[in-house]
């Protein structure tokens, strides 16, 4: 239930693809939601909008932003958008709407990935810039992005924390000047992989890898349900699944 102490009641876009389908299988099974209304790409928001909701949950195509962005500013509705892939431009538009409407936004919903990023911030810190890193991100072959929006969040975590290694190695003037190695991504398309994303640290005699991996899409569903509750009531801003979590920022 949001804070007020009711059922929420959700609006889903992107409501026929992979993960549209499981958001409503999830919702089918919490008690404090309910899904009120599912539009896809044949159908009109404007006339879905007609019927009351108290969130929009968003996973459809990143080029649908603006309109989604724009209807949601009209009838100042929450935003949950788990949709990757977006331009700058579109991503200006995201921003722009956060400073009206509460918008969590996230590239992966699921617990284990937000665990993932405090792990690779930590090992980050701990191996520091003597050890290689890549992330390899592995998914189905009818993802249209790559990297991933989860890879590409990894990149920021790792560039964060090695950051926070520039910082302190300012402290001692004598030590050993290591060259910038900027972490490599690959992607691959493949199959029916849900999601599998591995951070590699290539040290002197010793290789260490963190690894999560999405058996089906439920963890996102929960991720996203539990978002739309928690973001119901809550001042214009865009948040993160950490937000919702109450994990804090990453130090």
């Amino acid at each position: 239930m949001n804070q007020q102490g009711r059922i929420t009641k959700i609006l889903l876009t992107g409501a026929h693809g992979k993960m549209g389908q499981t958001v409503v299988q999830a919702a089918s099974l919490d008690p404090e939601v309910k899904i009120v209304g599912l539009i896809d790409k044949e159908d009109r928001l404007e006339e879905a909008l007609k019927t009351a909701a108290d969130c929009i949950i968003d996973f459809s195509v990143h080029h649908f932003s603006r309109e989604l962005v724009e209807a949601a500013l009209s009838h100042s509705l929450p935003l949950v958008i788990g949709t990757t892939g977006h331009t700058p431009e579109e991503l200006e538009k995201i921003k722009e709407a956060a400073q009206k409407i509460p918008i969590v936004m996230s590239p992966n919903f699921s617990l284990g990935v937000n665990l993932l990023e405090l792990m690779v911030h930590t090992a980050t810190v701990v191996l520091g810039k003597s050890y290689d890193k890549a992330i390899i991100d592995i998914h189905h072959n009818t993802k249209l992005d790559a990297p991933s929006g989860t890879a590409k969040r990894l990149f920021e975590v790792l560039m964060a924390a090695e950051k926070i290694i520039e910082e302190a190695s300012k402290n001692f003037a004598s030590e050993q000047k290591v060259a910038p190695k900027l972490p490599q991504i690959h992607s691959i398309r493949a199959g029916t992989v849900v999601g599998v994303h591995t951070v590699l640290y290539c040290g002197p005699g010793e290789v260490v890898e963190l690894t999560h991996r999405a058996e089906n899409r439920f963890p996102f569903a929960h991720g996203s349900l539990k978002a739309a509750k928690w973001i119901v009531g809550k001042p214009p801003a865009i948040y993160s699944m950490r937000d919702v979590l109450g994990l804090g920022q990453l130090q």
